[in-house]
């Protein structure tokens, strides 16, 4: 590969896990269900079942 630039090199994504596949879902399906909630109120719902950071 010789004289191939390195930003046309490509390399295989990160395995997500599947539970924190659905974790990130969840968050958008609380704004779709909630509209009027604020960010606190979404993670405390958010934080019912899963360990979560707070950040």
């Amino acid at each position: 590969m010789a004289g191939q630039h390195s930003s046309t090199q490509r390399h295989g994504g990160k395995a997500i896990d599947l539970e924190e596949s659905k974790l990130r879902r969840r968050p958008l399906r609380i704004a779709a269900e909630h509209i009027r909630w604020d960010s606190r109120m979404a993670y405390r719902l958010l934080r019912e079942g899963w360990m979560v950071n707070h950040k």
